[in-house]
């Protein structure tokens, strides 16, 4: 036999998955309330509308009443949701925006967190967004 053995080639296999996990275990833990901080810091003044698009493509769960939504073309807005959400906003693992798509997303608004219904009481964009189009002072 002139070439490695499947059991070698095997062990050389193992050996690169098992240092690629190591290389990933010494990678720096994420600080998720840094993060959130940033983009806190980074939003805009309120605003009263968003153009949804089509679909929301992201979003995360900023403090107890906030959520981040990542839209179509890089847009990302902190929209701040009133009760019952701000008490289990943690807790929830789907975002339903009630305007209907191609639509705008309006102060007072509703959406659905999970299966509560909740009003919007502030927008405001993520200045690092691609754009600002969309938005309406």
């Amino acid at each position: 036999m002139t070439g490695p053995s499947f059991r070698q080639g095997s062990s050389c296999l193992l050996a690169i998955v098992l240092a690629t996990i190591a290389g990933c275990a010494a990678l720096p833990e994420h600080d998720a309330a840094e993060t959130n901080a940033d983009v806190v810091a980074a939003a805009g003044e309120p605003i009263r509308s968003i153009y949804v698009g089509r679909f929301i493509r992201d979003w995360q769960v900023i403090d107890r009443d906030t959520i981040r939504l990542d839209l179509d073309r890089g847009r990302r807005f902190l929209v701040r949701l009133g009760p019952p959400c701000s008490s289990v906003i943690d807790e929830v693992t789907t975002i339903e925006l009630l305007a209907n798509p191609g639509s705008h997303l309006r102060v007072f608004d509703q959406v659905r967190a999970g299966d509560m219904l909740c009003r919007v009481e502030e927008i405001r964009p993520v200045e690092d967004s691609a754009s600002d189009s969309g938005t309406t002072e």
